[in-house]
């Protein structure tokens, strides 16, 4: 089985390059049936766990990067975090 790692670089570089374009408004909002999507929570943003549930907190200025292995996000497991 081949290296994911230029995978991984070319999605990471993709998404920071996206990223990018979304913050300088080069990007024109995507607006089906004329509502605008609201992404706003899409990067820069953890789900904290609380007592009853979890809660969204969302920080503009990020500078780091989670991957995830695997397809399941629920399952416990190691996670790396890239500084940007």
């Amino acid at each position: 089985r081949g290296s994911q790692i230029p995978r991984a670089v070319s999605l990471i570089t993709v998404s920071l390059d996206f990223i990018h374009d979304l913050h300088t408004g080069v990007l024109e909002p995507d607006a089906p049936r004329g509502i605008p999507l609201d992404i706003a929570s899409l990067f820069g943003t953890a789900r904290i766990p609380i007592s009853r549930g979890c809660r969204t907190e969302v920080q503009e200025d990020s500078q780091h990067i989670a991957t995830i292995p695997g397809p399941n996000l629920q399952a416990p497991r190691n996670a790396a975090i890239l500084r940007c």
